[in-house]
């Protein structure tokens, strides 16, 4: 009976560990009209070691490289990536579901550009937990404790429009991915591709 309640705790500590997120965004329905083009600068991600990308440089581009993949096909207007330096930046405190979110706002905006579409406070985290197998009860465990190897990406966003200056979406979100094999590239992939994803959905620049 001990190690059975010991599982569980563990077990609810696992699921309750990988189910919490602390994704925060409002989205702006009167944010209709298609601009006429778009760039999307972001700040260099957090220092992480992966086996894909060991320095920091090498992460950056390849961070650059799935956010334009992702946009390629799921964007409907023409856009450019770029990273930016942090001094480039100041920061505003906007409700976002009914919480405060810290907000990227770039000091200065190019006036050849339509939108802009803000990343920073990235970082790239892996970790391991635990959730309960077949078998398992409130009172008893029947099936084995399964570990979940997970993936997280997480960034705070904002749109801008040049000519007005004014937020258009922001947020803060954190999106993940578990299975019981070893996090692998594809895996990270996956979790950015999500993450923009949700960054550009229900916004005019989506293409769905």
């Amino acid at each position: 009976m001990k190690f059975a309640n010991t599982f569980l705790i563990l077990a609810a500590f696992g699921l309750a560990f990988i189910g919490c997120s602390n994704s925060r965004q409002h989205k702006d329905p009167s944010w209709t009209a298609k601009p006429a083009n778009m760039q999307v600068v972001f700040t260099a991600p957090a220092p992480i070691v992966l086996d894909f990308a060991t320095e920091s440089g090498k992460l950056a581009e390849w961070f650059s490289s799935n956010i334009d993949n992702t946009l390629k096909f799921n964007s409907n207007v023409p856009y450019k990536v770029s990273k930016i330096s942090k001094d480039l930046l100041s920061y505003s405190e906007k409700d976002a579901d009914g919480e405060k979110v810290r907000v990227p706002v770039l000091k200065t905006m190019s006036d050849s550009v339509d939108i802009y579409m803000v990343l920073d406070s990235i970082q790239l985290t892996s970790d391991i937990g635990i959730r309960a197998g077949a078998g398992t009860t409130m009172m008893s465990t029947v099936g084995p404790m399964i570990k979940n190897n997970c993936a997280h990406v997480s960034a705070s966003y904002a749109f801008y429009e040049v000519k007005t200056g004014k937020p258009l979406d922001y947020g803060y979100l954190d999106e993940s991915q578990c299975s019981d094999q070893k996090v692998i590239e594809h895996d990270w992939q996956n979790v950015l591709r999500k993450l923009i994803l949700h960054i550009i959905n229900k916004t005019p620049i989506a293409q769905f």
